[in-house]
């Protein structure tokens, strides 16, 4: 990366050969030391850029516990052990996987009215990425919103120590269940708490919180 935001991102090696770099050009890059930038394309291409803020987890210290319960209708429902409890409504992300699916069904419907390979299948085609790409970004908001709730709400509990609810035993089974009708199955599969643990785990970890 030189000074006047010209990047050169590598293509690595092909054939035994090395691969000329891609050239970018980016302003308002973050302050710190960058670890990694990367050319990703989502309905349209971005730089995605890894980098050191220098700010330094706490330390652990003991303090309460607090167990978390994740569900479909409602996203987090926790209890601390000082009495206090926490219910974070799923509404928000129920109504965004509604969304898409409607529109998903919507459009993938089209495409077997028209050639593939044609300008109309393209076009739905494009539509399709269009739906998929702007309903991550709003559960991407929402699911980032919901934790740092959650993470908020430990810190004025004075929590350390955080145990969730193993969860990923109720697809298993749901999906086993012959009785287990269609929207049942599309409401297990909306279900996103590996994002949830996922972020919850790194915020968590900034605040010294297990």
């Amino acid at each position: 990366m030189y000074e006047n935001g010209k990047t050169e991102l590598s293509m690595g090696i092909h054939n035994g050969k090395r691969e000329k770099p891609i050239i970018a050009y980016a302003s308002n890059l973050p302050q710190g030391m960058i670890k990694e930038i990367e050319c990703c394309y989502d309905n349209g291409w971005y730089l995605a850029v890894t980098y050191e803020d220098s700010r330094e987890a706490k330390a652990y210290q003991p303090g309460r516990s607090v167990g978390v319960d994740l569900g479909e209708i409602h996203t987090m429902g926790a209890f601390c052990e000082n009495g206090q409890a926490l219910l974070i409504t799923g509404r928000k992300v129920r109504s965004l996987h509604r969304l898409r699916n409607k529109k998903l069904a919507e459009i993938q419907r089209c495409p077997s009215k028209c050639q593939k390979g044609s300008r109309q299948w393209k076009k739905y085609e494009r539509a399709k990425r269009y739906v998929l790409s702007k309903s991550e970004r709003q559960l991407w908001d929402a699911l980032h919103k919901t934790t740092k709730q959650f993470v908020d709400w430990c810190l004025a509990q004075s929590g350390s120590d955080v145990y969730i609810g193993k969860v990923e035993g109720v697809q298993r089974n749901t999906r086993k269940k012959k009785r287990a009708n269609r929207k049942q199955a599309q409401k297990i599969s909306n279900w996103s708490f590996g994002k949830v643990k996922q972020y919850l785990a790194y915020k968590l970890a900034q605040h010294g919180i297990a």
